[in-house]
């Protein structure tokens, strides 16, 4: 829990623990020896009055030989301390590199409204909206842009929540 550095490695693992070959034990025991190497890595949370929230995301375009679907990876920051992170398979295929940016920045934004939901209930509500840290211009577009909609049709009408949020202040999106 927490190890970051080891959360994209140890879930494309598990995903052949069932039928793993030869180049899965060696990676396995590569990441062992990894682990052994940086013993003192790690997590590490200093005090912080900042309750700004800010979230990182990539996603690929079905890079994976083995399956099609885009794998996101994301991570927040509450003030300076990772909080959340996350790296998993999309529902579904993305037939377009933007649409897989595009709904990592969705998934994202269900994730900081939790958060955000979370510190309000602990009176630490966050002065500024949240950001949200995307490196597809883009996907940063669409979530402002309402002229690009005919254009993404193929994305399911939920993913465009996100614009709202946008369009109502409550979220801003940058590209890094």
């Amino acid at each position: 829990m927490t190890r970051p550095d080891i959360s994209f490695a140890v879930n494309k693992l598990c995903q052949y623990m069932h039928a793993r070959t030869d180049v899965h034990w060696k990676a396995i025991k590569w990441l062992l020896r990894y682990l052994a190497s940086a013993i003192s890595y790690g997590l590490f949370v200093t005090h912080n009055p900042s309750c700004h929230i800010q979230y990182y995301t990539n996603s690929d375009w079905g890079d994976c030989n083995d399956d099609p679907r885009s794998i996101n990876g994301d991570a927040i920051y509450l003030g300076c301390n990772l909080v959340s992170w996350d790296a998993k398979k999309q529902p579904t295929v993305a037939r377009l590199y933007i649409g897989s940016e595009y709904k990592s920045l969705e998934n994202g934004m269900a994730e900081v409204f939790w958060i955000q939901s979370l510190l309000t209930e602990l009176d630490l509500s966050p002065s500024v909206p949240a950001i949200l840290w995307c490196d597809n211009i883009g996907a940063i577009y669409f979530t402002s842009n309402h002229i690009f909609h005919a254009r993404t049709k193929h994305i399911e009408l939920d993913y465009h929540t996100i614009r709202k949020k946008v369009g109502s202040g409550q979220l801003q999106a940058h590209c890094h």
